[in-house]
C-alpha cells in the first residue's frame, strides 16, 4: 500500500514538473538579450516603468509613476500657499497648481528647496522614489478669479481668507474657483441652438429639422422662434423635453442644462419652388444646414442661391451626411429648380466635352474642334456660346444641318438621339476671355489644348483647374528657390546691379531649352570661394576649377545663343513640342479622319404583322429571308437630300507649342478662360533681352 501512494506521488510530481517547465522556459527567454543588443537594453526600455510601479485594476498596461493625495490651499487676498503630498514609485515629473500666469514661489520639497521647471506651459518638479510633501507659495496684487489644479489631484482642502470652503468650485477644466463676476451669473442662463434639415422630394414634400440646443442656466421656458419655413405643416415631433409648435411654425420649450436634441418632421402637398420664412420672423438660427434628398424615379431638384458645403468640415447629423449639403441664412431665401423629370433610377451622366484651339499667325483669330459625348439625355437642342461661329457638325458620324435659334438667334443644330456623339469645328475671334464650353450647355467634364504657331509663347491661363505647358506654371517650388540663391548671392558678391541683371537672366533663360541652368551656380560657387581664400596653393587650384567652370558655361552657353537668335530670325525653325496630354490631341483628331460623305446605317426590323407579303413591297426574298427586312427608319430623322449642309472651316494638323488645360468636376456654360499671350514681336524682345543679359 505505501508503495502505490509513493507511485501517485511520483506521477503528480511528474505532471507538476511538466506543468512548469512551459512557464520556467517563457521565464528565460523573455529576459534572454542577445550579447551584441545588452548595451542597448537600457536605451530601448528607457520609457518602460518596471513591474514594482502599480497600475489600475482595469488597465494594467497603464502605470502610475505618482499618486498624490489630499492638497491643501489657502488662499488670501495678496498671497496663496499649498501643501501637496505625493508618493513616488519611480523617477517623474509632478505637475503644480498654478500656471504661467500663476507660477507658484519658494518651492520645497521636504523641506529642501527645489527648481520648478514648465513643462507644456505648466510648473512641474522632478521627484524620486519615496515619499514627498510638496509645499509652495503664490504672489499675487489681488486675488484671481480662478487657478488651475493639476487633473491628477483627487482630494482638495480649500481656505478662503482663513474661512474653510465646504464645496469648492472646481470645474472639469481643472479650474478651482476663487470668485466670480456679476457678468458671469448673467451669463448662467444661456441658450444656443444648432439646426439641421433634410429636404425630402417627392409627393408629398418632406422637411425633417433636428434643432440641436446646448442649455446653461436654470430650468425655464424659453420661445426659440420660428422653427418652419411658410407653407410647411408639422406631422410629427419627438422631444425629450417639453416642446411645441404652434400653427405659425413657433418653437417653445421647457428647457433645463444640459444638451437635447428637438426633431420635428413636416410635409406641404402643394409643389414648393422656393423655402423662405415669412417676412419679419424671428428665426431658431441665423444659419442652417439643410440637405437634399432627390427622388430621381419623380423628378431631379437642385437648390439655388445656397452655397454648397463639404459635410466632412460641419457637425451635420450622421444620417444624412451622404446627401448634397448646403449652407443656409434663413432670412434670405433660395429657389428650388427643377432639372428633370420622370428620368428612372439614377440621374443621367451630363457631357462630356473634349477642346482643341489653334491660334492663326497673326493673332486674330482661333479654329476649334469639339467633341461632345453624352447619354439619355433630353436636350433637344445644342447652340454654340456667343462669340462663336460653328462651321460643321457630325452627330455619329453623320453631317448635320446648322440652323440658327429661332428664340436666340444663335448657332446649332438639332439633337434627335439621346445618346450623343457630336464632333464640330468652327472658327471664333481671339478675345481676352472666351467660353470654357463653347456651348450654351454645362459640362460634367471638360479637357482642352491650345496650339500656338511658331514663335508665340502662353504667359498664363486663368479660369482653369489645371494647366501644363505654359510659363506661369512651368515655374517649381524648387525653381523659385534657385532664383532667389542665385539672384542673392550674385548681390552679395557684386552687389545690386549685378543682383538686379542676374534676376533678369534667370527668369528669361531658365525654363528655354538648352539653357545652362546649373553650370551657372557651379561657376558662381567657385568665384565666391576663390574670393574667401587667401593666397595660396589652395587657392589656384580653386582657380583652375573657376576657369574650368567658366568654360563649361561658355561651352553649353555658345550653341544656346545660337539657337535663341535662329528664334528670333526663323520662328519657324524653333523646335516643336508636344504636350504631355497627348491622349487628348489623338482623341481629337477626328475630323481629318472622319468620312464626310458616309450614310447612315440601315436599321433592319421584323415586321409586326405576319400577313404581309414581301413581294408586295418589291423586296426580293433572296436578300431578305425573313419578313419585312430592310425597313430604314433612321432615314425619318435625317435631313432632305437637297439641304445644303455646311462643311466648315479646314481642320489645321500642324502642332507646335500645345497647352493642355481643363476642369477636375462640372463647369457651367457661364464659365470663362482667359489666355496671356506673349505675341512673336514681344517673344522676339524678350528673346533679345535674354542674349543681351
Amino acid at each position: 500500500m505505501q508503495k502505490r501512494y509513493t507511485g501517485w506521488k511520483v506521477l503528480l510530481a511528474g505532471a507538476a514538473a511538466l506543468f512548469l517547465i512551459p512557464f520556467s522556459l517563457s521565464a528565460q527567454v523573455a529576459k534572454t538579450v542577445p550579447a551584441a543588443l545588452e548595451a542597448w537594453q537600457d536605451w530601448a526600455t528607457w520609457e518602460d516603468l518596471p513591474a514594482s510601479v502599480p497600475a489600475p485594476f482595469n488597465q494594467p498596461d497603464q502605470k502610475i509613476a505618482a499618486w498624490p493625495s489630499l492638497l491643501e490651499m489657502e488662499v488670501r487676498e495678496k498671497s496663496a500657499s499649498f501643501s501637496l503630498n505625493v508618493r513616488s514609485f519611480h523617477p517623474t515629473w509632478i505637475t503644480l497648481p498654478g500656471d504661467a500666469e500663476a507660477w507658484p514661489l519658494g518651492v520645497t520639497v521636504n523641506g529642501q528647496p527645489t527648481a520648478v521647471l514648465s513643462k507644456n506651459q505648466k510648473p512641474c518638479v522632478y521627484l524620486g522614489v519615496g515619499n514627498w510633501q510638496i509645499t509652495g507659495q503664490f504672489q499675487w496684487p489681488e486675488m484671481p478669479q480662478q487657478i488651475l489644479i493639476p487633473p491628477d489631484i483627487g482630494m482638495l482642502e480649500l481656505k478662503l481668507n482663513g474661512q474653510p470652503v465646504e464645496l469648492p468650485t472646481w470645474d472639469e477644466s481643472g479650474a478651482l474657483w476663487f470668485k466670480r463676476t456679476n457678468a458671469e451669473e448673467a451669463d448662467k442662463n444661456f441658450i444656443s441652438a444648432q439646426v439641421y434639415r433634410l429636404l425630402r422630394d417627392g409627393s408629398p414634400m418632406w422637411l425633417d429639422t433636428e434643432a440641436e440646443l446646448t442649455v446653461t442656466g436654470k430650468s425655464r421656458e424659453e420661445a426659440l422662434g420660428v422653427i418652419l419655413p411658410q407653407g410647411w405643416q408639422v406631422a410629427e415631433v419627438k422631444s425629450p423635453i417639453p416642446c411645441a409648435v404652434d400653427h405659425q411654425g413657433q418653437l417653445k420649450a421647457q428647457v433645463r442644462s444640459g444638451k437635447w436634441t428637438i426633431a420635428i418632421s413636416a410635409f406641404r402637398t402643394t409643389p414648393a419652388t422656393e423655402i423662405r420664412f415669412a417676412d419679419g420672423a424671428e428665426t431658431v438660427a441665423e444659419e442652417e444646414l439643410i440637405a437634399l434628398q432627390n427622388e430621381p424615379g419623380f423628378r431631379l431638384i437642385e437648390f439655388t442661391g445656397v452655397p454648397a458645403v463639404d459635410v466632412s468640415q460641419t457637425t451635420f447629423p450622421a444620417k444624412w451626411r451622404s446627401f448634397p449639403l448646403h449652407q443656409w441664412a434663413p432670412k434670405q431665401p433660395f429657389q428650388i429648380l427643377e432639372k428633370m423629370r420622370g428620368m428612372g433610377e439614377k440621374k443621367p451622366p451630363g457631357l462630356t466635352m473634349t477642346r482643341q484651339f489653334w491660334l492663326d499667325e497673326d493673332g486674330k483669330q482661333l479654329t476649334y474642334q469639339d467633341i461632345l459625348n453624352g447619354q439619355s439625355l433630353q436636350t433637344w437642342r445644342l447652340d454654340v456660346a456667343a462669340g462663336q461661329k460653328l462651321g460643321a457638325a457630325k452627330i455619329g458620324g453623320q453631317s448635320q444641318l446648322i440652323t440658327r435659334n429661332p428664340e436666340t438667334s444663335a448657332e446649332g443644330l438639332e439633337v434627335r438621339v439621346r445618346n450623343l456623339e457630336l464632333q464640330a469645328v468652327g472658327r471664333m475671334d481671339y478675345q481676352s476671355s472666351i467660353a470654357a464650353t463653347g456651348w450654351q450647355a454645362d459640362a460634367e467634364s471638360l479637357n482642352a489644348s491650345l496650339n500656338l504657331p511658331p514663335g508665340w509663347r502662353l504667359f498664363a491661363i486663368w479660369g482653369a483647374d489645371w494647366s501644363r505647358g505654359d510659363w506661369l506654371t512651368s515655374w517649381t517650388l524648387l525653381d523659385v528657390f534657385l532664383l532667389l540663391i542665385f539672384t542673392v548671392a550674385v548681390f552679395r558678391l557684386w552687389g545690386w546691379k549685378a543682383g538686379c541683371v542676374a534676376f533678369g537672366a534667370f527668369v528669361l533663360s531658365y525654363h528655354e531649352i538648352g539653357a545652362p541652368r546649373y553650370s551657372w551656380i557651379i561657376l558662381l560657387v567657385a568665384l565666391a570661394v576663390y574670393r574667401l581664400l587667401p593666397k595660396g596653393y589652395f587657392r589656384k587650384y580653386i582657380a583652375f576649377l573657376t576657369f574650368a567652370a567658366a568654360g563649361l558655361v561658355v561651352i553649353s552657353l555658345t550653341p544656346f545663343v545660337a539657337k535663341q537668335i535662329q528664334q528670333v530670325l526663323y520662328p519657324q525653325l524653333e523646335r516643336q513640342y508636344e504636350n504631355e496630354e497627348k491622349s487628348i490631341e489623338r482623341s481629337i483628331n477626328f475630323m481629318a479622319k472622319a468620312d464626310l460623305t458616309a450614310e447612315p446605317g440601315l436599321i433592319v426590323e421584323e415586321s409586326l404583322d405576319s400577313n404581309v407579303d414581301e413581294k408586295d413591297y418589291g423586296i426580293s426574298s433572296s436578300r431578305s429571308p425573313k419578313k419585312w427586312r430592310n425597313v430604314q427608319k433612321s432615314k425619318n430623322l435625317t435631313y432632305d437630300s437637297k439641304a445644303k449642309i455646311q462643311t466648315g472651316p479646314a481642320v489645321p494638323e500642324w502642332t507646335w507649342r500645345t497647352v493642355s488645360f481643363g476642369w477636375t468636376g462640372p463647369v457651367n456654360a457661364g464659365e470663362k478662360v482667359s489666355f496671356v499671350l506673349i505675341p512673336l514681336w514681344g517673344q522676339r524682345i524678350l528673346t533679345v533681352a535674354r542674349i543681351s543679359l
